[in-house]
């Protein structure tokens, strides 16, 4: 019997506490997506808190927004620098492939009561058997705790009383307590809430976790200025008088070879200098915080045609550009475009990547394990069209290239026949 009672006490509280903030003009929702699972379970209620205009993008907090009108419950990971919201679901492996305004976000998420929702799912999704089987359980709970109730109340009434006490007869009682449970539950089931298309990590069932660490920021830093800088050294390869050109700076560290560049064609040289070693340590964190973002698709290592904004990975740890590759940011200046690779990236002869619907050069990254070569010819002008940031761990060879971008070799050398130009 007194299972039974805890039983119906826990289910009676769990419905006030989904109901209650409604009371406080806070919104609730019905979680029904499994995107973070095994954390959570489908039907978890979720009351959020308007997000006054003066109050921040709770950065690593969890929003409610609306896309495509359905409400969605996610993390906000960052907000970028033209101010659109960047979020993603704890157990998805990429950001959601929208971006949002701060104007789409309807609340910060506050309270999570558990399973409370999901009679009203069942309901919603015309999954009977369980609906069923849950009604005829709390149904059999509320016949076995009735007989308990009223055998204590009956000893209650003949216990000796003031003559102002309620007299009221005990199976009275016990029925109108009976149907304000059933009445509580009928209403949560009732009650209208917006299904919403994610749910929370187990940690955020508690007050304390309703924060989480954020990505690094990505940005260049003191590498803004750089065009070529690497770890040993950077070299003009171009066999007709050095005309190799860097629109930027070209630093060293902790090397201390630049060679083949006089003062026309380059901005200016830092040998292993205070600004060479800030430049160093910003290509680090940068390399980082693209490490950090979840992988978007695993490509073959033949890369062509066009891709949208997203990070890459190869399923055989390389990149190679034989022919034409289209960047296309789909009207979105913001879009990021990251390659990431295990060993090596190549782009053939005559070889192209352009930009298309806004992609830009300064958003388009290029994570490198071992090597980068890039072009093969040594005595004519550019003939290969690269863009973006070269991020590699080892040698850069760009032979006939113009490279919309820079290039760091974190553990060797640059050695350039072409132009690079930085993007602003």
């Amino acid at each position: 019997m007194s299972a039974s009672r805890a039983y119906l006490i826990a289910l009676a509280t769990l419905g006030a506490v989904a109901l209650l903030p409604s009371l406080f003009g806070w919104t609730t929702s019905v979680v029904q997506s499994e995107s973070m699972a095994p954390h959570i379970s489908t039907g978890d209620v979720v009351s959020a808190s308007d997000l006054p205009d003066s109050s921040p993008v709770p950065i690593g907090g969890v929003v409610t927004f609306t896309v495509d009108d359905r409400t969605v419950v996610h993390r906000v990971v960052t907000v970028e620098e033209d101010n659109s919201v960047i979020t993603a679901g704890d157990a998805n492996p990429a950001h959601d492939p929208w971006s949002i305004t701060r104007e789409d976000i309807t609340g910060q998420a506050r309270l999570l009561v558990p399973y409370v929702g999901l009679p009203g799912l069942w309901l919603q999704r015309s999954e009977l058997l369980p609906l069923v089987l849950w009604l005829g359980v709390t149904a059999g709970a509320i016949a076995l705790a009735l007989p308990s109730m009223r055998h204590r109340e009956k000893r209650e009434s003949d216990a000796p009383t003031d003559a102002g006490a309620d007299r009221s007869s005990p199976a009275i009682r016990s029925a109108v307590g009976a149907a304000a449970l059933v009445g509580l539950l009928a209403l949560t089931i009732a009650v209208p809430r917006p299904p919403v298309d994610a749910a929370f990590t187990g940690g955020t069932r508690t007050p304390a976790s309703w924060s989480a660490k954020s990505y690094q920021a990505i940005t260049v830093g003191g590498l803004s200025q750089y065009g070529a800088l690497a770890a040993t050294s950077v070299r003009d390869t171009n066999f007709l008088f050095n005309q190799s050109s860097i629109d930027g700076f070209v630093g060293t560290t902790p090397g201390t070879n630049v060679s083949g560049f006089n003062s026309r064609d380059v901005d200016a040289i830092h040998l292993n200098d205070q600004s060479a070693k800030a430049a160093m340590t910003a290509a680090r964190a940068l390399r980082t915080a693209l490490m950090e973002r979840p992988v978007t698709r695993t490509l073959t290592a033949a890369l062509g045609g066009t891709l949208t904004g997203g990070v890459y990975t190869s399923t055989s740890g390389a990149f190679a550009v034989g022919g034409t590759l289209t960047l296309d940011a789909q009207g979105d200046s913001s879009a990021r475009f990251v390659f990431r690779t295990t060993t090596t990236f190549t782009m053939a002869q005559r070889a192209r990547v352009i930009l298309a619907n806004g992609a830009q050069a300064a958003n388009v990254h290029w994570i490198v394990g071992t090597t980068a070569t890039l072009g093969t010819l040594t005595t004519t002008s550019p003939d290969t069209t690269a863009v973006g940031n070269l991020l590699v761990s080892g040698e850069v060879s760009l032979r006939g290239v113009k490279l919309s971008g820079r290039a760091v070799s974190f553990d060797g050398g640059i050695a350039l026949n072409g132009q690079i130009t930085p993007p602003n």
